[in-house]
């Protein structure tokens, strides 16, 4: 649930939010510890905005490997995340729709991996039967850029209600390496692997449900 405030017009929201990351599991902000729309109109229409928001996230994928995987790597774990939009404001009647486009930074911590999900990718990968692996990796801030739109409803001039979709496009490099031992044509073997160029995918779609209220 995402606090929401203007301090323009000095609105104050709440606001339900999804994050349904590419390959990843169903996410939530971690209330009350997330805070979004703080920022200030240049003119009548345009608006700068940042904020921060601390996600739960259940999982994401991985890119730049050398298979594909359609299930998550990593997860769940807590991700601060702050974006910076500039906002395009079109009043129409007693509605609004603001158009949304900017970058935004990210970091994870608390990364539980999802070694099965591993083990299973990497067993395809090196054609075992059987295959465990230990698996070490480089947890590194990552950045993307995000766009969208917020559509606003004036019920009353105190009372709004708000909805909004964000598209992210994001990546940390996450170097993955280890060990592994594994079975197959009846024989056992032990290796490694090294995916220098791994990135974790933050990439998806933001939905949010909200009021806002005009003091």
């Amino acid at each position: 649930m995402f606090l929401h405030s203007e301090l323009n017009a000095q609105q104050l929201g709440l606001s339900f939010s999804y994050f349904f990351p590419r390959n990843g599991d169903f996410s939530v902000p971690v209330t009350p510890l997330s805070y979004r729309g703080l920022g200030f109109n240049i003119n009548r229409y345009i608006r700068p905005e940042t904020g921060i928001t601390l996600y739960r996230m259940s999982g994401l994928s991985f890119t730049n490997l050398p298979f594909e995987t359609k299930e998550p790597f990593f997860g769940p774990m807590f991700t601060i995340m702050i974006p910076v939009d500039m906002v395009i404001e079109f009043p129409i009647g007693n509605t609004e729709l603001r158009l949304k486009g900017g970058g935004f930074g990210f970091h994870n911590f608390g990364i539980k991996v999802q070694q099965g999900n591993i083990d299973r990718a990497l067993r395809e990968f090196f054609d075992y039967d059987i295959l465990n692996a230990e698996t070490r990796f480089e947890n590194q801030p990552g950045l993307g850029y995000r766009v969208g739109a917020e559509w606003i409803f004036h019920i009353s001039g105190k009372f709004s209600f708000t909805a909004e979709a964000i598209y992210h496009g994001g990546f940390a490099n996450i170097a993955l390496s280890g060990d592994y031992a594994a079975y197959g044509n009846n024989t056992t073997s032990q290796g490694n692997f090294n995916f220098p160029n791994a990135r974790l995918d933050f990439t998806g779609y933001e939905i949010s449900l909200g009021v806002l209220f005009n003091p």
